[in-house]
């Protein structure tokens, strides 16, 4: 009985956690283009992104990324882009459209693969 209680109270605070990291994603929604420093330090503080849906971990991704764009960031390290662009064109998430051309192409070229960067921003052109 106490190992049932135990796991139910463990499961609950999971919950909670995820819960608060998804409202603290949320949060950074409004001031990625007003205050990419700022949305970048609350993304910065989630911890459980790996336990959120495959739509919260690309939403935290796609945030992530933006803000270092703005921010004029390296984004060599953000290889969760591609997959991100992709969910988000999937998805037909028209707001995210252009921007997925430009982010992409900066991933591209920030990772050495220029050809392809020029190749992502044509397919934005043509799209």
């Amino acid at each position: 009985m106490r190992h049932l209680l135990f796991c139910l109270v463990l499961t609950l605070l999971g919950a909670c956690t995820t819960r608060h990291e998804t409202d603290k994603l949320m949060a950074t929604d409004p001031l990625l283009h007003t205050q990419p420093d700022s949305a970048l330090k609350l993304l910065d503080q989630l911890q459980s992104v790996g336990q959120m849906s495959e739509a919260g971990v690309m939403h935290y991704t796609w945030n992530h990324a933006m803000a270092h764009q703005l921010l004029g960031m390296s984004l060599e390290e953000d290889s969760l882009i591609p997959n991100a662009v992709d969910y988000y064109r999937r998805n037909n998430d028209t707001a995210k459209l252009l921007d997925s051309y430009l982010l992409k192409a900066s991933y591209l070229r920030w990772t050495g693969k220029d050809a392809e960067a020029l190749r992502e921003l044509e397919d934005g052109i043509r799209a």
